[in-house]
């Protein structure tokens, strides 16, 4: 039997599609183009950079659109002189219109990095560690108009370490979510594809995360905290202040104490030994690596010999900082 070989459309843009887009660029079927969003400024220095998905789209010969007008005439007409079989949205960033969606005969699959319909929307790395979650997983399914909602094809469960960032844990997914799509697009290729409708009633959402999503509310409890600090790594990252400069919180750690009740929230309850301990709501708070304002990031310790730290000084909560991001 001949297997059948598609031609592949692939909309993405992040580095989490990076790996779905080499895993299909190396498999039987035929990356004929890929779109992904305009090049934007990034970092401190806002020089205008392309997107992942279009340096690794260059390296593999693939060619590029980057419309910033998905309806424009243009792209629809490129589109469709592509004569694409598929279409697979991994990372995207912007909502495929109808038009898109009638393209190709297959259809279009998309790749999303959660177990559907849980964690529908554009952050569900970072809340499945927020909430504490054992583990999360990745899906794909058939694109619909409505945002994350259409049938699912395959599923693949992926567990949260203790340590996991929405970085390491992103990494992880992406190369996960990369073999299950090729499986679904081999899978599609045979007639073999069956997708379940979602059960909507289910549907927990995963909106924008924001700059204002990183500060740290002291009030809450240190385990609450401490995932907080590991979802948002590597952006917006947490922060908050002390003496009227942020201090942005790359790391940290749980710590038990007898006295920890008698400390409030924000303040530094210790320096002895190196150890940066500050009070929550419930627990402490280990700083094991940080950033001042305008300066590198650093271990805890440094941060307390550089900035003469002592018991008794506080960390506030507070942000009057417009909003900007640093990719």
């Amino acid at each position: 039997m001949v297997e059948k070989r598609l031609n592949v459309v692939f909309c993405g843009t992040s580095v989490f599609a990076v790996p779905a887009l080499e895993m299909l660029a190396a498999s039987r079927h035929r990356v004929v183009a890929v779109v992904t969003q305009p090049d934007a400024p990034a970092g401190r220095g806002r020089v205008v950079m392309p997107p992942p998905v279009k340096v690794v789209a260059q390296r593999l010969g693939v060619e590029v659109q980057q419309p910033s007008q998905l309806v424009a005439a243009p792209i629809l007409a490129a589109l469709q002189e592509y004569r694409p079989d598929l279409l697979v949205v991994v990372a995207y960033g912007r909502v495929l219109p109808p038009a898109w969606l009638a393209t190709a005969p297959h259809g279009t699959v998309g790749l999303h990095a959660s177990l559907l319909p849980r964690y529908r929307g554009a952050s569900p790395i970072q809340r499945s560690i927020m909430s504490g979650d054992a583990a999360t997983g990745v899906t794909t399914f058939r694109v619909v108009e409505e945002v994350d909602a259409g049938p699912i094809f395959r599923q693949r469960e992926v567990w949260i370490q203790p340590d996991d960032t929405a970085l390491t844990l992103g990494e992880r997914m992406a190369r996960a979510g990369a073999t299950l799509l090729a499986e679904t697009v081999d899978a599609l290729a045979a007639g073999g594809a069956q997708p379940r409708a979602q059960d909507h009633t289910a549907a927990t959402y995963a909106p924008k995360l924001t700059k204002q999503d990183g500060l740290i509310d002291w009030t809450q409890d240190a385990d609450t905290l401490c995932r907080r600090v590991r979802a948002l790594v590597p952006w917006p990252s947490a922060y908050a202040a002390l003496g009227g400069r942020q201090v942005k919180i790359w790391k940290a750690r749980v710590v038990a104490s007898a006295d920890a009740g008698a400390v409030s929230p924000g303040a530094v309850m210790s320096v002895v030994g190196g150890r940066l301990l500050v009070g929550t709501g419930r627990g402490l708070l280990a700083l094991e690596e940080v950033q001042p304002e305008a300066s590198q990031r650093m271990s805890g310790a440094a941060f307390i010999a550089g900035y003469r730290l002592q018991p008794g000084m506080r960390f506030e909560t507070r942000d009057s900082r417009p909003e900007t991001r640093d990719l």
